[in-house]
């Protein structure tokens, strides 16, 4: 079978129409080159879900290397500030991946997050508290840039005078490795991107002498059980990874579920009973994921579907498509309340990669779509068209604009 990408089909940046793009490739050509990024895209869920399990024909090493820096502009800023980047759990492979997330995987767990809920309920009322009961707001700004963020320092015991530089630099980093930047913006990113890693490595130096009761030093404690196991490099880009993960995938995907409710009234007025919150999370989840790529690379010459990559090529998962995949989700263009396989979505990866924050991003979003549709049962979606940043893996509106108006509560 030919890869070779069919005229009119898919485009890696541009996020506007890409769910049918992607389902016309699905039906027509599940695995095709694209030539903009020089990758092997794959479409299919079955497919997606095959390449994140062989860990040993597809490597990670590849999902966080920039896809369009020129390095003779942003290399000489990185070099004079002596960024030196330490692979952190999204781009290892085994063995080194297995080592890091057991120790990583238990700071991260059930208990933790059972204590964290009390802290990110207030966080999500303060949050609601602020909004305007009336009027026009755009909720981006007013609401789900920071909501995600204050909930990750209250994990992280960081304050919140923090907050306006870690957003910057986590978008510096979203648009310098997910992105296609000008000149000027790689140079921006670049600056960003040294000024982000002093930072996390300062914090880590700070926990090393007084611990508390936080991520950071709880790490820490790890490290010091087993230096071996965790070394102080890898818990600095842990934590610099954790600062742009542990937010920017739930702002974004805030901003998706609440504009995918807002589409028809029915489904907002639905969440006034809490125990179906649950489900339409993960239907929100699955239908407008805030990551919808993600990239391995071939170490042999492998087939999928029909198609053979050869060795070496960047694959491009694309978890977009496999969520709306028709042969693992019935009328997966449809979004049903209590969807019974809503969970089997891939928006948080598969396999050893499995992403280890979802349990929180779950809680963030339970909590504030629990809360917010009771408090605004009018709320209404402005006819504003959406704006999307250029990245091939993040997905979320720049800005999201809603009519307000008065609680019935």
């Amino acid at each position: 079978m030919s890869g070779a990408c069919p005229a009119g089909g898919f485009d890696p940046y541009r996020h506007a129409g890409m769910h049918a793009a992607l389902a016309a490739h699905r039906r027509e050509q599940p695995v095709f080159h694209d030539p903009v990024l020089d990758a092997w895209v794959v479409t299919r869920y079955a497919d997606v879900v095959a390449v994140f399990r062989d860990t040993d024909r597809f490597s990670a090493r590849v999902a966080l290397a920039p896809v369009a820096i020129t390095p003779a502009v942003a290399g000489p800023v990185l070099r004079a500030g002596g960024y030196a980047p330490v692979s952190s759990n999204a781009d290892l492979d085994p063995p080194d991946h297995a080592r890091i997330r057991r120790k990583v995987f238990p700071l991260l767990g059930p208990r933790r997050i059972e204590q964290l809920e009390p802290r990110v309920r207030q966080i999500v009322a303060a949050a609601l508290d602020r909004l305007p009961s009336t009027g026009r707001v755009e909720l981006v700004a007013e609401l789900t840039w920071e909501l995600p963020v204050r909930v990750l320092f209250a994990l992280l015991d960081l304050p919140d005078e923090d907050i306006g530089r870690i957003k910057a630099w986590a978008e510096h980093f979203l648009v310098f490795v997910f992105g296609r930047p000008d000149a000027d913006a790689q140079v921006a990113a670049a600056n960003g991107l040294v000024a982000w890693r002093n930072y996390c490595a300062a914090l880590v130096a700070r926990r090393m002498v007084e611990s508390g009761d936080d991520l950071v030093s709880d790490l820490i404690r790890a490290h010091r059980e087993d230096p071996a196991g965790l070394t102080v490099p890898e818990i600095e880009s842990y934590v610099q990874g954790l600062l742009v993960a542990g937010h920017e995938t739930t702002t974004h995907q805030a901003t998706n579920a609440i504009r995918l409710l807002l589409l028809d009234p029915t489904r907002w007025a639905a969440l006034a009973d809490r125990t179906l919150v649950a489900g339409a999370v993960e239907e929100c989840i699955r239908m407008e994921s805030s990551v919808v790529a993600w990239r391995r690379r071939a170490l042999v010459d492998v087939e999928i579907g029909g198609v053979t990559i050869p060795a070496g090529a960047t694959v491009l998962l694309s978890l977009a498509s496999g969520n709306r995949d028709e042969e693992r989700f019935s009328d997966p263009d449809r979004w049903i309340l209590g969807r019974p396989n809503a969970k089997a979505n891939l928006s948080f990866g598969h396999g050893i990669h499995f992403c280890i924050g979802h349990p929180l991003a779950r809680l963030e979003l339970n909590c504030l779509l629990e809360e917010m549709p009771r408090r605004f049962p009018g709320m209404r979606l402005a006819d504003e068209p959406l704006e999307y940043t250029e990245t091939i893996s993040f997905r979320g509106p720049k800005r999201l604009w809603v009519e307000m108006a008065p609680s019935e509560v």
